[in-house]
């Protein structure tokens, strides 16, 4: 699969995730852990990080773009967390 400007479709998952993943985990590593719903966040964050990382590597374009899915979805719900604090 390729994007509309011919770019492979997995090496933009690679280069998005690249620069979101280091936001969040600054913005995680600000907030205090002391709480449950940090550390929720820190995990959904942590597992959006690795589904993230293996999208890319699976041959099956359907089982890319769900690991992309999901751990955009869980990016989304770290996001919404953070923007509550």
């Amino acid at each position: 699969l390729l994007t509309p400007a011919g770019w492979p479709l997995r090496l933009a998952q690679v280069v998005e995730w690249s620069i979101s993943v280091p936001i969040f985990l600054t913005m995680l590593s600000q907030l205090d852990p002391a709480t449950a719903s940090i550390r929720k966040c820190q995990a959904s964050q942590s597992a959006a990080i690795v589904i993230g990382a293996l999208g890319p590597l699976f041959v099956n374009a359907a089982l890319s773009w769900g690991c992309f899915v999901v751990s955009t979805y869980l990016a989304a719900v770290v996001l919404l967390r953070m923007l509550s604090y």
